[in-house]
């Protein structure tokens, strides 16, 4: 099994390398190139053709990459660009509000840890996870959960049930969807635990495919109305900032 992923992934790289897309490599050349047998790499193309990771082109036969190995590829190049545009305002965003930040995105079926920027403060919110396969439990999650389409949505909830008690007693896709549509109208969300309180926003890049939010986690005890609305203010402004860098 592994050795047939591992001889997959080099059918990709040479297709990836292709210099001439449009034509394509053919299985003779691909057998060749990898020192395979001819059947055993055109059984393996099948594969990836089936899955959407490559493509055979209808005019010569030939392959090169699919949909999904080219999405793959964006997708990483707009985490990277996102990462990088992010670190400077997320580090602000911090020293200016005292409080932890988080920034996230989409990933598969879980949100990505981009950037877990603790606060300085002797009381802090700390999270010590990379990845978030629950979307129900932190504001970044649910922030996610509005931009997600409705095939996104409804997959992960089939996948993962509805959040019952962990979010408001909601029990069934109606009741999600209207605290969804509430999300997105008022331009962020919030998750409400007794010691600790998350508000967060999302991040959208034109043009770009990527589901991204900004999180800020205040603890309970500092938290009131002023304070809800000077972190909405400044998560604002920092997206704006990310946003500018992500499209000079």
């Amino acid at each position: 099994m592994v050795q047939s992923v591992e001889r997959a992934l080099m059918i990709l790289d040479i297709l990836d390398k292709d210099k001439n897309p449009d034509e394509g490599i053919g299985v003779l050349a691909l057998s060749k190139a990898m020192n395979l047998k001819f059947p055993t790499v055109h059984n393996l193309l099948k594969t990836l053709v089936t899955l959407g990771y490559a493509e055979q082109i209808e005019h010569n036969g030939k392959y090169r990459l699919g949909a999904l190995s080219m999405n793959l590829g964006q997708n990483f190049a707009n985490r990277k660009s996102l990462i990088q545009a992010s670190e400077l305002p997320v580090i602000k965003l911090r020293d200016d509000l005292f409080e932890s930040v988080m920034l996230v995105a989409k990933i598969g079926d879980e949100c990505q840890v981009l950037l877990n920027c603790p606060s300085l403060s002797d009381l802090t919110v700390r999270f010590s996870v990379a990845s978030i396969s629950n979307f129900y439990t932190l504001a970044t999650g649910r922030m996610v959960l509005a931009n997600m389409t409705n095939e996104e949505l409804n997959t992960y909830t089939k996948r993962n049930g509805f959040p019952c008690m962990e979010w408001d007693g909601i029990n069934n896709s109606e009741k999600l969807r209207l605290e969804l549509d509430l999300i997105r109208q008022n331009g962020y969300a919030q998750c409400q635990k007794p010691d600790i309180i998350g508000l967060a926003m999302p991040i959208f890049i034109p043009g770009r495919k990527l589901n991204a939010a900004l999180g800020v986690s205040v603890p309970a005890i500092r938290f009131n109305a002023e304070k809800k609305a000077m972190v909405l203010e400044t998560l604002g402004k920092t997206i704006f900032s990310i946003i500018q860098r992500l499209t000079i």
